[in-house]
């Protein structure tokens, strides 16, 4: 899915904000995000394209599953934007080797 959207700033700033266990709330088996936290957190303009951008992740897991029907996220009334838990991990585990590869790449500094 990353791979898809790589080149969209907003789209995986959004997808990452996902993988914030702390930013959520457990509720059977899903994880609640407040949309006006992911809004902060991607410095984007509005919730209208908060939303946009999980669209695009829609399509995106749709693309890579091959299933017009899979769904990536889930609205409430209240404001919050519901993901599998498993997605939730599965964004953080992600995350976690992305920032390990990344160190792991960077040369060591002189010591002075």
């Amino acid at each position: 899915m990353l791979a898809l959207v790589q080149g969209m700033l907003s789209v995986v700033s959004a997808f990452f904000e996902l993988g914030r266990e702390a930013a959520s709330v457990a509720v059977h088996g899903l994880r609640a995000f407040r949309i006006a936290d992911i809004l902060r957190h991607t410095r984007l303009q509005s919730p209208d394209q908060v939303i946009q951008c999980l669209n695009v992740l829609t399509q995106a897991l749709r693309r890579t599953r091959g299933d017009a029907a899979a769904e990536f996220f889930a609205l409430d009334d209240q404001g919050h934007c519901l993901v599998a838990e498993a997605t939730m991990r599965s964004v953080l585990r992600l995350w976690q080797e992305i920032v390990a590869q990344r160190g792991a790449e960077q040369p060591a500094e002189p010591s002075a």
